[in-house]
């Protein structure tokens, strides 16, 4: 008869889908995005109140309110970055693709910049730092004739079976036993014929043994594999000496790096699943299983050093087998085991946490632990895990990392990335790619933000400047929609100028927008704004008097309403082209505009073609000019143009380069 314990929520498959409901956190560049766009807000609402008001006073009082409305609106286009949406999405799309092709699958799109961000990984040993390419190397009996039976527990105990192709299937820890055993003539399916299997007591990380319970011609008997210091500690065929002697045995091998598991066996009156099977058992031996580091993890943990990020590797296998492998990588930093951290308090792990590098004999639960002290000091983490019990740390971790090739489907329903190759270089590089994107989403922001600013810069000051109007709404919205978004674009998707792990992650406060990065958008956008507005000025007062006999002949009053659509049209391709010229000095950073940095980005290139092309047309394709309200141009205002385009696209980069403005 069975007996119901509980149910639901409170059974331990229960308690973890409890855990997965835990509200995720919102990744950093959620937050920079959500800070950004409420500041933006206020800032465009009160400063479009101010403008409203200051208009509303200038008019007469026979004028209506339409006006400085009209103004207010224009200004309220000029500063919300419209792209800035797409912009960000497109380039964590973009980055999602590079990251698969380096076979990481990122289930959600906004943890891919805070892989970026990551200041620790916290990995697992078997299939990550190492191959998962299990080899017994050896076996130890207790005496030379329990060898057979050492065998048949090693094929008994086991849940691989063959496929129809003959190949093996399983777990690679069983698999890796099977051969073994079948390579000195035992046959699997034959083992398992005579010796059915009726019962079992499966695997878990408190107990760390599996025990399975079959009939044979003389009765029952249960086989049990596991840690060899908990198979030991409950056999009753050895005296203190000899268990004593066989703790040192499996400490010599698993100083060698060999992963060890313990075999015994117990006859059994009558079939039962029952704890008692794991007591008083008979003790068989040993198998050490070898699994050799992967040929690319010290390379991926030197670059992890460089780029200041620290590691830890988290492991269930024994301390000193842990210890031969972290040997083996060059992974330092101090070694503590599933024992010594249970008896921690939260306080001596955190005092402790950020210097260790080694965990051996470690629970799925005492994995969260682990990373709720690393978040008390404020580092991101990336955590891997494979099984139904690392779901809670998977998704309490930054970016939780499961693996695709063992991992269990809680397991990947819980993280944020799957690793398709389960590989411990796979994450460095997926870090790289997102310190990569939240460099071009930083390009970009700081790219249209300065963009704005001289937008509203032009409006507001030829406002309060009592110029008329320099710019229609329809023509801002161009503006932040095709000629500013399409290089945002292209930008989203820009190579580096420079070694990205070579330098320390950024901090877990550090916004798109820093203190230096705000002033630079300011400067960026004033310097725009002079030649904007120094292009309109000249076309609005100067060109009709020097070049009067370019202007057509018409009457004085239409003549003065050219005049003022000439001059629009003129500081609106002036901000288009300065604002185009003004993307690459985001494409070369620090180095000078006319270098060989200029043109790398070939998706750039055919922005500002694409966008140049689509402005022509809004000048001189009549439909389309007309409802953008522009005058064709002659090749004197092109130049009027090109000349207040590149000297403030010039003195910014000059700007650039001399400071650290960004």
């Amino acid at each position: 008869a069975f007996v119901v314990t509980a149910t639901g929520r409170g059974t331990e498959m229960g308690k973890v889908a409890s855990s997965l409901a835990t509200k995720k956190e919102e990744t950093p560049l959620q937050k920079d995005l959500r800070k950004l766009g409420t500041k933006i807000l206020f800032i465009v609402l009160g400063t479009c109140a101010v403008v409203f008001l200051v208009e509303l006073f200038k008019q007469s009082a026979e004028s209506n309110w339409l006006t400085p409305l009209l103004v207010a609106i224009s200004l309220a286009v000029a500063a919300i970055p419209e792209g800035l949406p797409a912009a960000v999405t497109i380039s964590l799309a973009l980055g999602v693709r590079r990251m698969a092709e380096r076979r990481a699958i990122v289930r959600r799109l906004h943890a891919v910049e805070t892989l970026g961000s990551t200041s620790f990984i916290c990995t697992d040993k078997t299939g990550t730092i190492t191959e998962n390419r299990m080899r017994v190397e050896k076996i130890l009996t207790l005496d030379p004739n329990s060898e057979r039976t050492l065998l048949q527990a090693m094929l008994l105990c086991n849940d691989t079976h063959h496929s129809g192709e003959g190949e093996l299937v399983g777990d690679p820890t069983e698999t890796a036993l099977v051969r073994f055993a079948e390579e000195r003539g035992l046959v699997l399916e034959q083992m398992r014929q005579s010796c059915a299997r009726v019962d079992e007591l499966a695997f878990d990380s408190e107990r760390k043994m599996m025990t399975t319970l079959h009939r044979t011609d003389s009765g029952f008997v249960s086989m049990t594999k596991g840690a060899p210091e908990m198979v030991l500690e409950r056999c009753a065929n050895l005296d203190d000496r000899q268990r004593k002697e066989w703790y040192r045995r499996c400490e010599r091998l698993s100083r060698q790096g060999f992963r060890l598991l313990g075999f015994a066996r117990k006859k059994v009156s009558q079939m039962s699943s029952d704890s008692s099977h794991e007591e008083d058992m008979e003790f068989l031996g040993l198998a050490a299983e070898s699994d050799p580091p992967r040929v690319e993890v010290p390379a991926a943990l030197k670059e992890c050093t460089s780029a200041g990020i620290r590691v830890a590797m988290i492991t269930g296998d024994h301390m000193a087998t842990a210890q031969a492998i972290a040997k083996r990588i060059g992974l330092e930093g101090e070694v503590l085991s599933g024992d010594e951290l249970a008896l921690m308090s939260d306080e001596e792990l955190y005092d402790r946490v950020q210097n260790i590098g080694v965990y051996a004999r470690i629970s799925p639960l005492q994995k969260v632990k682990i990373l709720e002290a690393l978040k008390y000091h404020d580092q991101v983490v990336a955590m891997t895990g494979d099984g139904v019990n690392d779901a809670p740390a998977l998704r309490r971790a930054h970016i939780g990392v499961a693996m695709g090739i063992t991992g269990t489907d809680v397991a990947v329903e819980a993280s944020e990335m799957v690793l398709t190759d389960d590989n411990f270089a796979t994450i460095v590089s997926a870090v790289k790619e997102g310190r990569l994107i939240f460099e071009n989403v930083k390009k970009f922001v700081h790219f249209l933000l300065s963009c704005n600013v001289s937008e509203v810069l032009t409006v507001l000051l030829a406002s309060l400047l009592g110029m008329p109007f320099p710019l229609f709404p329809i023509q801002i919205l161009w503006v932040n929609l095709v000629t500013d978004g399409l290089p945002a674009l292209a930008l989203g998707s820009d190579k580096p100028n420079r070694d990205l792990m070579s330098s320390p992650p950024r901090k877990l406060g550090e916004g798109i927008i820093t203190q230096m990065g705000l002033l630079g958008i300011i400067l960026q956008g004033l310097i725009l704004t002079v030649g904007v507005l120094g292009a309109y000025t000249a076309s609005l007062y100067l060109l009709p008097n020097w070049f009067a006999g370019w202007l057509p002949k018409l009457a004085a009053g239409q003549a003065e309403i050219y005049i003022r659509s000439l001059a629009r049209t003129i500081a609106f391709s002036t901000l288009v082209f300065s604002q185009l010229l003004h993307a690459f000095n985001f494409r070369v950073g620090r180095s000078f505009l006319f270098s060989k940095q200029t043109l790398r980005n070939l998706y750039l290139n055919g922005a500002f073609g694409l966008s140049l092309a689509l402005q022509a047309a809004v000048i001189y394709f009549g439909p389309v000019s007309g409802i953008f309200k522009t005058v064709p141009l002659s090749w004197i205002h092109l130049v009027v143009i090109a000349v207040a385009s590149l000297i403030p696209v010039i003195c910014i980069n000059l700007l650039r380069r001399a400071t650290k403005i960004q």
